[in-house]
């Protein structure tokens, strides 16, 4: 099973997101350019079991977001422009890159976000679609590595 990681890439960046939130802004990477072009060839030609994104916010791509959290980036670019169907994975969620970000929402409560998760999808039917399709990728993926 290949997985393509860090999604666009860290190449841009000084500081490294396990240990610090210094240095993990890129302010050159760009969705078509040299570096992210490379992840994308990457995506297509191989087709991977799993793209990991990054935990760098990349500023010419969406400014507001690490890529983790990006739906410009893992919607609308490797998603929609790529057609990649494969499983899109996290880097560790308890990088310090995060650590601006409330714990809850992100580990070790796992039920509050299944049942979160379960409520908005009753009342919205494109959030239960999309959260289908996740795990229909998820579930594929175990399978085809004998692991369901």
């Amino acid at each position: 099973m290949q997985a393509v990681k860090h999604y666009p890439g860290l190449g841009a960046v000084s500081g490294n997101t396990d240990f610090t939130t210094e240095g993990i802004l890129d302010t050159t990477t760009t969705l078509g350019g040299a570096e992210a072009g490379a992840f994308d060839q990457a995506i297509t030609k191989t087709d991977p079991a799993m793209v990991m994104m990054s935990l760098a916010t990349y500023q010419s791509i969406d400014p507001n977001n690490p890529a983790v959290f990006s739906s410009t980036i893992i919607d609308g670019h490797i998603r929609n422009a790529l057609k990649y169907t494969g499983v899109v994975i996290s880097d560790s969620m308890s990088a310090e890159a995060l650590s601006s970000y409330d714990v809850s929402q992100l580990t070790d409560y796992v039920k509050p976000i299944v049942d979160g998760l379960n409520e908005r999808a009753k009342s919205d039917p494109a959030f239960a679609s999309k959260v289908t399709a996740a795990a229909t990728r998820v579930m594929a993926l175990k399978i085809k590595m004998g692991l369901a």
